[in-house]
């Protein structure tokens, strides 16, 4: 509404998270509207791969690059 009001397009923020099964965050990274979230998810990933086992995510997170790494990472995705 503001946008429209006063013509300022102040853009989004995407934050991309990674929390273990307790929801406790490991890892947070946040961008703006041209973030690819899939691009820092593998981030992620690589970092913490030896803490990870299984990997849940939306279907944005459905793609042949995640399944391919995951499996590299010897990583269970649901």
């Amino acid at each position: 509404m503001d946008e429209q009001k006063w013509k300022i397009r102040r853009g989004w923020i995407k934050v991309t998270m990674l929390a273990n099964k307790k929801g406790k965050i490991i890892d947070v990274i946040v961008g703006t509207e041209t973030m690819k979230e899939n691009f820092a998810f593998r981030k992620m990933l690589k970092i913490h791969h030896k803490s990870i086992n299984i990997v849940y995510g939306d279907g944005a997170y459905d793609t042949k690059e995640n399944f391919e790494l995951c499996r590299q990472l010897k990583i269970n995705c649901i």
